[in-house]
């Protein structure tokens, strides 16, 4: 009689939380590559993603401060990657955009990335390709949006 295995959520956890961390890493050295942050990146999409935000709904929908959130603006002003102006309707309130430069550094960090998973998931076999689709469906799944 074989001896059937249960798998507990805190043992796959304790599995998964370093591999995610270490391909988090080298994901985030991709943005680094393009002279931005990690952070810096990621906010640059969200300016791109939700072109109405403001700074203040930019925050809080990235959960992090106003004034970090007005640093990383302002490397990315400086950096030519975004546009920020005096909304015309309401003189209190700044409007952000994404630059073309900008979208070109978005362009390149998502390729690189992409490129990098490509060639990781290149050594694998077709079976274990096959688990890694399943696995990322149920991860989306189980993971908040944001």
């Amino acid at each position: 009689m074989s001896k059937v295995t249960i798998l507990q959520p805190v043992d796959v956890a304790n599995e998964l939380r370093p591999t995610l961390l270490k391909l988090a890493r080298a994901l985030r050295r991709e943005a680094h590559l393009r002279g931005v942050t990690a952070a810096q990146a990621a906010l640059l999409g969200a300016v791109e993603a939700y072109p109405d935000y403001g700074v203040k709904e930019l925050a809080a929908r990235e959960g992090i401060s106003s004034p970090a959130i007005t640093r990383n603006l302002d490397r990315l002003a400086e950096a030519g990657l975004i546009d920020r102006s005096r909304s015309t309707s309401d003189a209190r309130r700044i409007t952000l955009a994404v630059t073309a430069k900008g979208r070109t550094t978005l362009r390149s960090i998502r390729s690189q990335r992409t490129a990098l998973l490509v060639s990781m998931l290149a050594e694998l076999t077709p079976d274990e390709l096959a688990q890694v689709a399943r696995a990322s469906d149920a991860l989306k799944r189980i993971i908040p949006e944001g």
